[in-house]
C-alpha cells in the first residue's frame, strides 16, 4: 500500500488536568466496552464452530476419529497447568509441561495455571490468521457490527487525542483500533501526529511502517525512538531474553547493559532473513511484538485475557517468543468452569477462558543457534539452512519462530570457489533452488544477491545480477579477513510490488592475494564442476565462471560434466605432471561393473584415477598480474558410478618437486 502524507490536525483547544484524567478514564471505559462487545462475538463463533468442520483434503483423515482427535488436543492445551504431573489426565498433558527438563521453560506466571501453544492441526489448517487480521476470529456475519462499534471508539479515541496529544495511552490505543481496522493510513497519521520528542510516538509509526510492509522506514522509526531513549531504557525495554532458552537467560540477565547491546547486535545480524531487503524484518518483527503487547496491556482486560500482573506473565512471554497466535482454539464456557473448579480446588490462578493458542506452520526458525553465534565465519551450508519451525515433529518446542512475509525458503543447491589474483581474491557461486521447486510469475525480473558481512555494521555487496535459466552466477571481489556469505534470490510477485526471497550462506576464510605468494611458489583453486564440454578460452579471465554448474548432487540422467581448476606459479619453462582421483568418500568401489571408463584406471580399491605430463603450460590468463594463472578444463563421465558420496582430487607437481593438491566432494545420487 501507498501510505498517504500526515493529515494535520486542528490546533488542540488546552485542557486541565482533571479533565484529562477524567476523559482518559471514560476513554479507558468505552475501550472495555467495545472489548467485551469483541469478546462476546468471538465467543459466539468457537459456540459455531464447537462441532468440528472435517478436513476435505485428499490426504486427510476423514473419520470422526480425527476431529475428536483435535478437540482432545486443544482441552489438554487449554487445561494447560503443571498440576497435570499429579494426575492420571498428565499421560497425554504437552511434552514441555511434563518433561522436568522443560519445567522452568513453560509459560507460567508462577502459578499452576500456564499457556501451551502448539502448532495449527496438520489437516484442519488455520483459514486466517489474527496476528495480520485480529477480525479473523469473528464469524463474517459478527463482523459488521464489530466493525460499526471499532469504528465509533475511533471517532471517540480521534476526539481525546486532539485534546490530549501528549498521553500515551490514549495515543496507542488510537493507534492500535485503526490497525485492528485495516486502516493503516489513518493510523501513520495518527502516529505522527503526537509530540515528536517521545519514544513512544516514533515505534508507532515503526510500527505502522512495519504492518504496511515499509521496512526500510519502520527501521528509520525503530531507531530514532531508541535515539530518544538512555542506553539503560533501551537495555530494560529489549525483549530478548524472552528469546533465549532458560539456561541462557541468566547469562545474558548478568550481562552489563553494554554487553547485552553488543549481544543482541550480533544476534539480530545473524538472524537477518535477507541482506537485498532494506531493513531487517525479524528485528522489526520483535519492536513490533513489543508494541503489540503494551496495547493489550494499557488496560486491563484485552479481547480474552485479564491483562493485569501477575496474570499477564505467562501471555507476554508468548507474545514476545512467538508473536500473536493464528487462532485461539476454546471449547466454551461449560469445559472453561469445569477447569477453573479444578483450579480453584488446587488453588492455582484461574484466567478463564482457557484457549488453545494456535500458530500456522508457515513460521521459520531465524535466530542463530549457539554455535553459529560464537562462530559463523567457519559455519557450513547446512547449518544456514532456513527450516519451518514445525520441521521436527508436532511436539511444541519452547523456541522462537515468526511469518516471514520475503524469506520463503532456501537456495538449496549452490557451489562456490575462491580464486586469487595479484591484489585480491574472487568468490564465484552458483546457485538455484531445488529441481522441481515451483517457477515463480514474472521470473525473468528476479535478481540474484551476493553479500559479504564480517561484522554487523559492515555489509557489503559484491554482486548482483539476473539469474540465467533459473541459476545465479555471480563473482565479486571480497575482502581478505573471515566472512559470512550470503547468496540471495529476490523474485518479484504477481503484482511486482512485493519480493520473495530465497538464500544460502556460509562461513569463509580467504586465501592471500596472489602478491603474497612466495617467489617460486606453486597453488591451485579447488576444483570446479561446469557443463560438460567447456573448452577454456585463456583471453577471456572468467568465461568458465558462466558454466558453473549449481550443485555438486548430480542425478543419473547428468552422466557428463567438467572439472576445471586454476594454478598459480606455473610458467610456460615448467614440466608438470598433473593427477586426477576420483573415490568414494567411504572407501567402497566406484564403478557397477570392473573395467575401465573415460580413460581412467580402476585401482585395488575400486578408485579411478589418471595422470598426464605437461611439458608446455597453457597461457596465463589476461589481467591475473605479476604471478601465472592457468586454467584447465577435463571432462568426467560417471555413468557407471554406483550412487553414493565421492572426492574427486587433483594434484600438479613440477619438476622441482613442489606439489600441490585440491579436492572437492561430491554425490551421484539413485
Amino acid at each position: 500500500m501507498g501510505l498517504r502524507p500526515c493529515v494535520a490536525y486542528a490546533q488542540p483547544v488546552p485542557i486541565s488536568r482533571s479533565d484529562s484524567v477524567a476523559l482518559v478514564a471514560q476513554s479507558t471505559e468505552e475501550i472495555l466496552q467495545f472489548i467485551t462487545l469483541w469478546r462476546t462475538a468471538w465467543m459466539d463463533t468457537e459456540a459455531a464452530r464447537r462441532r468440528i468442520e472435517l478436513p476435505t483434503s485428499d490426504s486427510a483423515p476423514r473419520s470422526r476419529g480425527y476431529a475428536d482427535e483435535i478437540v482432545w488436543e486443544r482441552i489438554l492445551r487449554g487445561h494447560c497447568h503443571a498440576n497435570n504431573r499429579d494426575e492420571a489426565f498428565a499421560a497425554n498433558a504437552p511434552a514441555h509441561i511434563l518433561d522436568g527438563a522443560w519445567h522452568d521453560a513453560r509459560l507460567t506466571n508462577g502459578t499452576a495455571a500456564a499457556i501451551c501453544p502448539w502448532w495449527s492441526p496438520k489437516f484442519y489448517p488455520i483459514r486466517a490468521d489474527e496476528d495480520s487480521a485480529l477480525d479473523s476470529g469473528v464469524n463474517p456475519i459478527l463482523r459488521s457490527n464489530v466493525a460499526d462499534a471499532r469504528r465509533k471508539l475511533i471517532d471517540n479515541l480521534r476526539m481525546v487525542s486532539a485534546r490530549i496529544p501528549s498521553d500515551s495511552v490514549v495515543q496507542r490505543q488510537l493507534v492500535r483500533f485503526l490497525i485492528d481496522a485495516d486502516s493503516l493510513d489513518a493510523a501513520l497519521n495518527a502516529a505522527r501526529s503526537c509530540p515528536a520528542r517521545h519514544a513512544w510516538c516514533a515505534e508507532l509509526s515503526g510500527l505502522v511502517y512495519y504492518r504496511s510492509g515499509e521496512f526500510r522506514l519502520a527501521d528509520s522509526a525503530f531507531r530514532a525512538a531508541a535515539a530518544l531513549r538512555t542506553t539503560e531504557a533501551v537495555c530494560a525495554n529489549s525483549s530478548m531474553r524472552f528469546l533465549l532458552a532458560p539456561t541462557e537467560r541468566g547469562q545474558f540477565d548478568r550481562l552489563s547493559c553494554a554487553a547485552q547491546l553488543d549481544f543482541e547486535s550480533r544476534v539480530w545480524w545473524l538472524a537477518t532473513p535477507l541482506f537485498a531487503s532494506p531493513g531487517n524484518e525479524r528485528q522489526l518483527e520483535q519492536r513490533a511484538r513489543e508494541i503489540v503487547f503494551t496495547f493489550h496491556t494499557d488496560v486491563a482486560l484485552d479481547e480474552r485475557f485479564d491483562m493485569r500482573w501477575p496474570y499477564v506473565a505467562s501471555m507476554r512471554q508468548l507474545v514476545l517468543r512467538y508473536g500473536w497466535p493464528s487462532y485461539f482454539g476454546w471449547l466454551g464456557k461449560g469445559n472453561g468452569d469445569v477447569h477453573g473448579g479444578y483450579l480453584a480446588v488446587k488453588a492455582s490462578g484461574m484466567r478463564a477462558p482457557y484457549v488453545s493458542p494456535e500458530y500456522r506452520r508457515d513460521r521459520l526458525e531465524l535466530l542463530p543457534g549457539s554455535q553459529l553465534f560464537r562462530s559463523p565465519f567457519t559455519s557450513t551450508l547446512d547449518e544456514w539452512r532456513v527450516q519451518r519451525a514445525d520441521e521436527r515433529g508436532d511436539n511444541w518446542w519452547p523456541r522462537e519462530h515468526f511469518r516471514s512475509r520475503e524469506l520463503q525458503g532456501n537456495l538449496d543447491r549452490l557451489q562456490f570457489v575462491t580464486l586469487r589474483r595479484q591484489d585480491s581474491v574472487i568468490l564465484a557461486i552458483a546457485a538455484a533452488r531445488e529441481e522441481g521447486a515451483n517457477v515463480f510469475a514474472h521470473a525473468d525480473s528476479a535478481v540474484g544477491y551476493l553479500f559479504s558481512t564480517a561484522a554487523p555494521t559492515t555489509v557489503r555487496s559484491l554482486a548482483s545480477g539476473p539469474p540465467s535459466d533459473g541459476v545465479v552466477r555471480l563473482h565479486g571481489s571480497m575482502d581478505e579477513q573471515p566472512s559470512l556469505i550470503s547468496v540471495e534470490l529476490m523474485v518479484p510477485t504477481t503484482n511486482r510490488v512485493r519480493r520473495i526471497g530465497f538464500r544460502n550462506r556460509f562461513g569463509i576464510s580467504p586465501p592471500d592475494p596472489l602478491g603474497r605468494l612466495p617467489i617460486g611458489g606453486l597453488d591451485m583453486s579447488a576444483p570446479v564442476f561446469v557443463t560438460a564440454g567447456f573448452v577454456v578460452r585463456p583471453s577471456a579471465e572468467n568465461d568458465w565462471m558462466g558454466e558453473m554448474l549449481p550443485s555438486t548432487d548430480f542425478s543419473p540422467s547428468r552422466s557428463k560434466v567438467g572439472i576445471v581448476w586454476e594454478s598459480y606459479g606455473i610458467t610456460a619453462r615448467d614440466t608438470t605432471t598433473i593427477a586426477l582421483a576420483v573415490g568414494r568418500s567411504d572407501g567402497g568401489s566406484v564403478l557397477q561393473r570392473l573395467g575401465r571408463i573415460a580413460g581412467m584406471n580402476v585401482d585395488a580399491r575400486g578408485s579411478l584415477s589418471m595422470s598426464w605430463t605437461e611439458t608446455d603450460a597453457p597461457p596465463s590468463i589476461a589481467g591475473a598480474g605479476n604471478i601465472p594463472v592457468q586454467v584447465r578444463a577435463v571432462s568426467l563421465d560417471f555413468r557407471d558410478l554406483l550412487p553414493g558420496e565421492y572426492v574427486v582430487q587433483i594434484s600438479m607437481r613440477r619438476q622441482d618437486g613442489s606439489e600441490v593438491h585440491a579436492r572437492r566432494i561430491f554425490r551421484v545420487l539413485k
